[in-house]
């Protein structure tokens, strides 16, 4: 956020709301598997569920033996693709950065 944010004493506000879409998406508020029903069971499977939601489904004993083998390879996968999103984004922003001379 410090690449796009100029000013620095109000991007709390901004960090809070991240905060709290994370947390909404992660199923700390409402469980997915309530909130996703019908046609948008997909959001259920967003990456921050695999830092709550489908953790606990796999402890409260929802998912066979395949569908644990399943969340972690999913949980592996994500962990990539946010790597490389990552890695593009901070190789842009320095770009932007380095341009200007900081």
């Amino acid at each position: 956020m410090a690449f796009w944010i100029n000013d620095r004493a109000n991007s709390s506000a901004v960090t809070e709301g991240i905060y709290m879409f994370m947390g909404v998406m992660a199923g700390e508020i409402i469980p997915l598997n309530i909130m996703f029903n019908g046609n948008l069971e997909f959001l259920a499977f967003n990456p921050f569920a695999w830092s709550l939601h489908l953790p606990m489904q796999v402890y409260l004993g929802k998912f066979n033996h395949l569908q644990v083998g399943l969340v972690i390879l999913g949980g592996v996968v994500w962990s990539f693709v946010l790597y490389l999103f990552a890695k593009i984004v901070f190789n842009i922003g320095l770009k932007k950065n380095e341009s200007v001379g900081l």
